[in-house]
């Protein structure tokens, strides 16, 4: 949806110039509602699968979720 007025800055970049599936792709925003999310927990986390196996594993220990994604795999 195109603003009627005013705008966006990020890093002091107007975001109405950025291309649209650029933005989409760089920007993400977390819902303050819990959310389900389908599918596993990697896809939800990675959705593109631009991160390696070993990036990922990273990833979930610094964050903690090395658990949770255990169970996912084993329920999967």
């Amino acid at each position: 949806m195109e603003a009627e007025s005013g705008s966006i800055t990020i890093d002091g970049i107007d975001i109405s110039k950025v291309d649209l599936q650029t933005l989409r792709d760089k920007v993400t925003t977390i819902p303050q509602d819990p959310v389900i999310f389908k599918g596993t927990l990697q896809f939800n986390i990675d959705p593109y699968s631009r991160e390696s196996d070993e990036s990922m594993d990273h990833l979930l220990a610094r964050s903690g979720l090395t658990e949770l994604m255990a169970k996912d795999n084993i329920d999967s």
